[in-house]
């Protein structure tokens, strides 16, 4: 009893919880509470049957061996089916032959007019995994009934009653699951019960926790060497081969420069040398990461064009209407007119990338410069702030994204003058040759920032450009940046500190403390006209 009362309890708090964020969270030590826990953070991928119905649950112990748990009105994963339970099973071999085996009774009622398949699972061979796949694709019962361990029909009046035994040789998990075969959506279960017989067990999933088949293994190893086929590798959604082979083409040069910059700098002449060519293998170092997750198709969205004419608008992909399934399990929801719609890849790693990538290059010319920290926390701010609203406008479909456009122009346009005004206006006190390199530094931040702004238009902004355009230009552009400062760093490489050459300080055992800077300094000193003196 006191056991009844204690899940009760748990259920009032799981209803609370189910009002205030529409998720599903149970306990843990129940075989119910543990998949639906699973369930609970896929928010608006949860539904219920009817929105008025509440749904509940409650365990009790009959014995030592038995779990009886009752469900009423269970919530549903994908709209298409509920999962009534989990039950863990230990593994048997020959010598427990003669011992009892786990199994499962069910007695479940479905709502007037309306019918219940269950399907019994398991998740060895990763059956459940698939199960849940094709469902949510809302495939046919007689499709995804090949993944069941058994299949219970309803009976006459429409309840679906028995028991299954549950066996296996390793410890795994089985699962119950209830589908409306007939109208395939949420199935409107108003009550079941079951009963989990576990001799041996106290019927927690603690044992189960962790396992994993050594077919799971397999297949996960045949699977991922399946995807390093050239084909795979060139099929990423919303992405052309064409784009896929550039996208792949910048990681390759990215990556070498990256190495290369890495070994110049374990033998650079000095810390503030090796600081800078450090930073410019951090650089390169994330933006071939960048294009790496392009090229294999992650840290992307797809956009879809529908209509015709002035009517046409962009609009984000759904795959569950776009992708065809397979001629074994061919999607019902596919639409061919929709997945033949023109396509658009917006690739928001990209600007996660440049978030930050271009305070780095800023930082690569604060260093030379030796400016103060007034000027280099406004140069931060400014680079930060453009990349924001770039990728704001570009996530934005709406004629909205046009305002982001024009703040991230404000922000380049006070970022140009901080460096104009500030920045290469210091570099002249700083010496002839440093002054040379800050400009060519600035000069790229000039040229590559503002064609990337120019080419947000065309690209993200009104999509005039085809998805393989759009890549090429992008590419060229962010590797032209990323390389073209860093090997100005590298050709220049004796600018240590401002006005002073690396061999000057050798001696020094490279203490950066010994170097004055005029002002408030990115290093913290301000000795005034000592500086100047030197």
């Amino acid at each position: 009893m006191a056991r009844m009362r204690e899940g009760r309890g748990r259920a009032v708090t799981f209803l609370l919880l189910l009002r205030l964020t529409g998720h599903a969270i149970l306990a843990e030590d129940a075989p119910i509470a543990k998949s639906a826990s699973v369930l609970g953070g896929t928010g608006g991928f949860l539904s219920l049957a009817h929105g008025f119905h509440i749904p509940s649950y409650s365990i009790s112990n009959t014995d030592s061996e038995h779990t009886d748990i009752n469900v009423k009105w269970p919530v549903c994963f994908g709209k298409h089916s509920a999962l009534l339970g989990t039950f863990c099973v230990p593994g048997m071999d020959a010598s427990d032959a003669k011992k009892d085996l786990a199994s499962i009774s069910f007695d479940v009622a479905p709502g007037a007019g309306r019918s219940v398949t269950l399907f019994l699972l398991a998740d060895e061979d990763n059956a459940y995994g698939k199960f849940w796949t094709d469902a949510v694709a809302n495939r046919s019962c007689s499709s995804i009934s090949q993944y069941a361990k058994a299949v219970i029909s309803p009976g006459g009046d429409g309840r679906v009653q028995g028991s299954r035994q549950l066996q296996g040789q390793h410890a795994h998990l089985w699962y119950l699951v209830a589908v409306d075969c007939d109208k395939r959506i949420c199935p409107n279960v108003t009550s079941a019960h079951l009963t989990f017989y576990h001799p041996g067990t106290d019927g927690s999933n603690e044992l189960c926790s962790g396992s994993l088949s050594v077919a799971v293994l397999k297949e996960a190893m045949f699977e991922g060497w399946r995807s390093l086929s050239f084909r795979n590798l060139l099929n990423v959604s919303g992405v052309t081969p064409v784009g896929v082979i550039v996208l792949y083409a910048s990681f390759v040069i990215l990556c070498a420069c990256s190495f290369y910059f890495f070994f110049k700098s374990r033998s650079a002449p000095s810390l503030v040398v090796k600081d800078l060519l450090q930073n410019a293998f951090f650089i390169m170092t994330i933006a071939g990461i960048c294009y790496l997750a392009m090229a294999t198709g992650n840290g992307l969205l797809v956009l879809r064009k529908t209509g015709i004419g002035i009517s046409s608008k962009w609009a984000y992909s759904d795959s569950l209407i776009s992708s065809p399934g397979d001629k074994a399990h061919p999607n019902p929801l596919y639409d061919e007119e929709y997945a033949l719609a023109p396509t658009y890849p917006l690739f928001y790693v990209r600007h996660l990338a440049w978030l930050l990538v271009s305070p780095l290059l800023l930082y690569q010319i604060c260093v030379v410069v030796g400016c103060t920290s007034v000027p280099f926390q406004s140069l931060m701010f400014f680079s930060v702030s453009r990349v924001v609203c770039l990728f704001v406008a570009s996530a934005v479909l709406g004629g909205s994204r046009w305002l982001f456009w024009i703040l991230s122009i404000f922000c380049y346009v006070a970022l140009v003058t901080v460096l104009m005004a500030d920045v290469t206006s210091l570099s002249k006190r700083r010496g002839k040759r440093n002054h040379e390199i800050c400009n060519k530094l600035s000069t790229v931040v000039y040229v590559g920032f503002g064609l990337a702004e120019i080419l947000w238009i065309v690209t993200d902004g009104t999509k005039v450009f085809s998805s393989d355009v759009a890549i090429i230009s992008n590419s060229f552009l962010d590797v032209f940046i990323v390389c073209f400062s860093s090997f100005v760093l590298l050709k220049e490489g004796e600018v240590a500190v401002p006005g002073l050459r690396s061999s000057d300080i050798v001696g020094m055992d490279d203490d950066l403390s010994a170097v004055a800077f005029s002002g408030a300094g990115l290093l913290g000193d301000d000795l005034g006209d000592l500086e100047d003196n030197l």
